[in-house]
């Protein structure tokens, strides 16, 4: 081949690689905080070929277009946040990604691929991590037994965090370290020996965004001193309709599994008149609404399960007794009738009927009496002022004088006749201008 074709060939292949497709901005593995805002850069010196984001390989975006159907099931729309931007700079072609209000679900290994043109290009692989602070009242430390403990038993607790990006590591210590660490959740199993009176055991959380490790506790814990033992207890003596209440206490106990029986048989949750309340510490409790005499004399047992087998109580017996009666009250001075007496014959309040009666009469006569008495002394009264003298100054009755009128009124007489009895002095003076024609 001639010189000058030689170099022209490797001219031409020099500008074939110098325009070949490149990436120039390739994303790189970055930190976000939950809620801020990060940019994964994509640019290249080419415009050819379709532009795709792959997150965690799937297909998150297409050119400029979030894919926003390909989302996981619980998450719908998460793509919504996602932004492909172009390149501010002349002659270069940007799809960096942009993700808004970051969240923990954001994080991931993030690809830029090309398809099209010579071979296609992919990116470096880079990962996003996202940074949050677990909730402030985290580590949380639980136990399934009460603080009171008996040698033997399994006793488990438990530490947990909740929220936080990477998760907080958890571990237990108690002098030393008990558990292997973990992430969000810690759980571990203590068999109690005679020397763990007191115990205390301490779970540590540890989060790159805390300056110092953070804990919670469990204890300290009491080892049960007594023998274990089920005690039973009720009212002496209910009244039907009323409520019968029965106590069962665990001692030296620590995690007790309460059951009923009534006769022998248990008694099941869901009963509307025999009910089971919820147990609390060490006690439980069973009540028999609505209790009747036919009641009466059923036994009622209480049995604790535990880690050391089961504990049977001692029976109680249900005691419902009659309601007392009260008698009728009796009202003073009345007359009460026998119901039970066939002749309803009444009987005598203390007061008889004759002695009301007469003392009724005698208060009337007494009245009777006031009033003549009274009447006589106002006649006699009025007659002594009607007394007095005529003209030549002797007596004369004028009680006299004023009958005859009245008696004329009524029964008038012949005027000779009235001359006649004026001539005697009976009756009032006669005018004698009334005779005169």
């Amino acid at each position: 081949m001639p010189f000058r074709y030689r170099h022209l060939g490797l001219l031409l292949l020099c500008l074939s690689v110098s325009f070949a497709q490149q990436f120039i901005s390739e994303p790189k593995d970055t930190t976000a905080y939950v809620g801020g805002e990060v940019t994964l850069n994509c640019v290249l010196n080419s415009g050819h070929g379709s532009h795709l984001w792959v997150k965690d390989s799937v297909l998150i975006t297409q050119e400029y277009s979030p894919l926003s159907h390909v989302v996981d099931d619980d998450d719908s729309g998460r793509y919504a946040r996602y932004t492909v931007i172009p390149s501010e700079t002349t002659g270069y072609y940007g799809y960096s990604l942009h993700i808004s209000n970051v969240q923990p679900q954001d994080a991931g290994v993030f690809q830029c691929i090309v398809l099209g043109g010579e071979n296609g290009l992919e990116s470096e692989k880079a990962t996003l991590q996202v940074l949050a602070a677990p909730e402030k009242d985290y580590p949380e430390c639980s136990t399934t037994t009460g603080l009171h403990v008996s040698v033997g038993e399994e006793v488990t607790f438990s530490c947990q965090s909740n929220g936080g990006s990477p998760a907080t590591v958890l571990k237990w210590l108690r002098d030393f370290d008990l558990t292997e660490p973990s992430e969000v959740s810690n759980t571990h199993t203590w068999t109690v020996t005679e020397n763990d009176d007191q115990a205390i055991f301490t779970c540590q959380g540890e989060h790159m965004l805390w300056s110092t490790p953070r804990t919670c506790s469990v204890g300290p814990f009491k080892l049960n001193n007594g023998e274990p033992a089920v005690k039973i207890t009720g009212l002496e003596a209910i009244i039907p309709q009323t409520t019968a209440t029965f106590i069962c206490s665990a001692q030296y106990i620590s995690t007790p599994e309460f059951s009923w029986y009534i006769d022998g048989n248990e008694v099941r949750h869901g009963d509307e008149r025999i009910i089971i309340r919820d147990s609390f510490g060490n006690n439980a409790i069973l009540e028999i609404a609505d209790a009747s005499v036919e009641d009466n004399g059923k036994s009622v047992e209480c049995k604790v399960k535990y880690f050391g087998g089961i504990l049977t109580s001692e029976f109680a017996v249900i005691n419902v007794i009659a309601a007392p009666t009260r008698a009728p009250t009796k009202e003073p001075n009345t007359i009460v009738l026998d119901l039970d007496d066939e002749h309803l014959e009444p009987r005598d309040s203390g007061v008889s009927s004759s002695a009301i009666v007469g003392a009724t009469m005698g208060i009337i006569a007494l009245v009777l009496l006031v009033v003549i008495f009274v009447g006589i002394v106002t006649i006699r009264r009025a007659a002594k002022k009607l007394e007095g003298q005529d003209e030549n100054g002797e007596n004369f009755s004028m009680r006299s004088r004023y009958v005859g009128v009245l008696r004329s009124w009524f029964f008038p007489v012949h005027e000779h006749t009235q001359k006649s009895m004026a001539s005697f002095g009976v009756g009032p003076p006669m005018d004698n201008k009334a005779f005169e024609k």
